[in-house]
């Protein structure tokens, strides 16, 4: 830094500097859980796990730049876990592990998660051309976004004894919204349940013991390794 300060010719942006410094860091450990997510984009990140936007209702991934295979077409695309039940994106028929290769005629392969997603939440009104892969198939859909809630459980009883309960994602409200539903199933008189944690995105660890407390007798729930010495 000493030495481009002192000899660069034009203006250094600094907080730019820090955080390529910071995402090139933990980048370059090789963890594709591990990445780092800088201030513009964190508020993006917060509201996509909770709250709501205008979008086309996905949940979605994309292997991190240093996991892609150019010979794996899989790994360059945008990846569906799920849509929003009745969100634009559920309407039009998306299911999970579809794979989208081209927003609006623009490959996704160079583009992030994150810059993935702006484009897929596009604008209220305006109609969003998106290129889907579906096992052999390739067809193009055209979806108009529009204010969707995100999701994080979905219910309803199966048969006179069985509840139903889906998790799409462990987010902050999760735990809350997860004991809410187990309450109507139980007063519909619910004796089972079967938990449904299929294509399900992840999210907080504390939101997923919060949940699992409600089943299990006190006990260890999660060990938490250290690396040694670091306390």
């Amino acid at each position: 830094y000493s030495f481009l300060d002192s000899y660069y010719l034009g203006d250094i942006d600094n907080k730019a500097m820090e955080e390529e410094l910071v995402a090139a860091m933990i980048d370059s450990l090789g963890d594709e859980y591990s990445y780092y997510i800088p201030s513009d984009e964190a508020e993006e990140f917060d509201e996509s796990s909770e709250g709501s936007y205008i979008g086309l209702g996905l949940y979605l991934t994309k292997y991190n730049p240093s996991h892609q295979d150019p010979s794996d077409p899989s790994t360059m695309m945008v990846i569906i876990q799920a849509p929003f039940p009745g969100g634009p994106a559920d309407r039009a028929g998306l299911r999970p592990h579809d794979m989208i290769s081209h927003i609006d005629g623009e490959d996704v392969a160079p583009m992030s998660a994150v810059e993935a997603s702006r484009k897929l939440r596009g604008e209220a009104g305006k109609d969003i051309t998106i290129t889907v892969h579906r096992d052999d198939a390739v067809f193009d859909l055209t979806l108009r976004p529009e204010r969707v809630n995100t999701p994080s459980t979905s219910a309803g009883m199966i048969s006179e004894d069985i509840g139903y309960i889906r998790i799409f994602t462990f987010s902050l409200s999760t735990a809350e919204s997860f004991e809410e539903e187990i309450g109507k199933l139980l007063d519909e008189g619910a004796g089972k349940l079967i938990i449904d944690l299929r294509n399900n995105g992840g999210g907080t660890v504390q939101s997923a013991l919060t949940i699992a407390d409600m089943f299990l007798d006190d006990g260890t729930l999660l060990i938490t390794r250290y690396k040694d010495g670091s306390g």
